[in-house]
């Protein structure tokens, strides 16, 4: 991430701040909003947990030290804006089961190698039947190419279990997408 867009955010400039802000919105925008979607399984509540999020960017730009990447600072912004949301709510649900269009298409290649749908359909219902925390780790992961330190600070659990949730969610795919590479031995 270039370092000017944290000064930006962080400049006594009033248009520098809105430049900055802007800038963050564009660039992680749509990792806090599969991050908040998520956690929550609401497209309207994760635009609410959005729109939040960047607001207390707004506010707190001052208190990132620059110890770790901003993308992680917003990140775990949008992670603990999206439990207390949950918490709010009462709603008993613990993390997602929908995951949005756009999520998916990035998550996801355009087209199989013969150029059909198909394997995109494949994936999306493969990653769709990953336990939600193992969903939520792997896209963080290899979508965001976050590391496990930043991913364990903005899912607020230990880096093993990170690692663990990556591990057993590419288990499962493989698992699950067997037939594509029937030569490998695929066994959970």
């Amino acid at each position: 991430m270039d370092p000017r867009l944290v000064d930006d955010l962080q400049s006594a400039d009033p248009s520098c701040r809105h430049r900055g802000l802007q800038r963050a919105y564009t660039e992680l925008g749509p990792a806090v909003q599969r991050v908040a979607l998520g956690l929550l399984g609401s497209r309207a509540a994760a635009e609410d947990v959005v729109q939040d999020t960047f607001l207390a960017v707004a506010r707190s730009a001052g208190s990132f030290s620059g110890e770790g990447s901003l993308e992680a600072w917003v990140l775990t912004i949008a992670a603990n804006l999206a439990r207390r949301a949950i918490v709010r709510e009462h709603t008993g649900r613990h993390v997602v089961t929908e995951w949005s269009a756009q999520h998916e298409a990035r998550r996801t290649p355009a087209h199989g190698p013969d150029g059909s749908e198909e394997l995109q359909e494949r994936i999306t219902a493969a990653l769709q039947r990953l336990p939600p925390p193992q969903r939520l780790a792997i896209s963080l992961s290899v979508v965001d190419g976050l590391c496990a330190d930043d991913i364990a600070r903005i899912l607020g659990c230990p880096v093993g279990t990170v690692w663990s949730r990556i591990h057993h969610a590419k288990q499962r795919l493989a698992h699950l997408l067997q037939d594509l590479h029937p030569t490998r031995d695929t066994r959970p």
